[in-house]
């Protein structure tokens, strides 16, 4: 119910969404930082963690992989379709191949063609996603900010491991009365399943190709990396609209750094 697309059917009504959501530490969900939820469909005084990576780098994943959703309240996620009306894997296979001629030939005019169509078909799932995140309601970048320096512990992908070895001792330290505290205690500690097999192989097969052009063949001796063309080599249309759809979120990802470091000397 928290998901919905608006030219295929209505919004659920609020009692549809709560006889579906769960309360529970464990909420699993696409949607963004409503403080108004609290005590509703999730606890009255949630943990919010969040990690953050630069906003261009975040912007260019999510437009390789595809990704739909939108930052939103429960039941008024948005989801776009992709370009073309493609299948998610169908899209990263065009993707790859545009990315594969970067690589080899030096040539992004495929990929900045597939991303401008991405930027317009799926705006809403990739205008500035933090401030999204951060104020579902409005997306207002002050509201925003102010959400994440009430609610949010940070974290870094940059710094990933540092990141949740600090959130799984802040955790520790802060929920020893929770009923439950000993299951959250177990999850922190056992080894990471949430990557899937199916997902793991999307990660290798967008990483390399070999010397005759193939993606995906990461196995491969002359293989070499695939490139993410850098944003200068982009056509200046293209960089300003980039740069328009990232702005709220590089002021944010600036304050999460200041915040990491911060935390990181406690």
């Amino acid at each position: 119910p928290h998901r919905y697309n608006p030219k295929k059917r209505p919004l659920p009504t609020w009692k549809r969404i709560e006889q579906y959501a769960s309360s529970s530490p464990n909420l699993k969900t696409h949607v963004g930082l409503d403080p108004s939820l609290f005590g509703l469909v999730l606890p009255k005084k949630p943990m919010v963690f969040s990690t953050f990576r630069d906003p261009v780098e975040r912007l260019l994943s999510s437009f390789h992989y595809g990704m739909k959703f939108g930052g939103g309240r429960p039941g008024e996620v948005g989801k776009c379709d992709l370009p073309g009306h493609k299948r998610q894997a169908q899209w990263q296979e065009s993707v790859v191949r545009a990315r594969t001629v970067a690589t080899t030939q030096n040539d992004t005019s495929d990929y900045q063609k597939l991303l401008r169509d991405y930027l317009h078909d799926c705006r809403m799932a990739a205008d500035n996603a933090y401030v999204q995140f951060l104020d579902p309601n409005t997306k207002d970048i002050h509201v925003a900010m102010a959400n994440l320096e009430r609610y949010v512990i940070v974290g870094l992908q940059s710094d990933l491991q540092r990141t949740l070895d600090r959130w799984k001792n802040i955790t520790l330290q802060s929920c020893g009365d929770h009923p439950q505290f000993e299951a959250l205690k177990k999850a922190l500690f056992m080894p990471s399943t949430s990557t899937s097999k199916t997902d793991t192989h999307y990660r290798k097969s967008v990483s390399r190709v070999d010397g005759s052009g193939k993606a995906g063949n990461f196995g491969s001796v002359d293989a070499v990396n695939l490139v993410s063309p850098d944003i200068d080599m982009f056509d200046e249309d293209l960089k300003e609209l980039l740069r328009k759809m990232t702005a709220g979120d590089e002021y944010i990802y600036k304050r999460v750094i200041e915040m990491h470091d911060e935390l990181l000397k406690q």
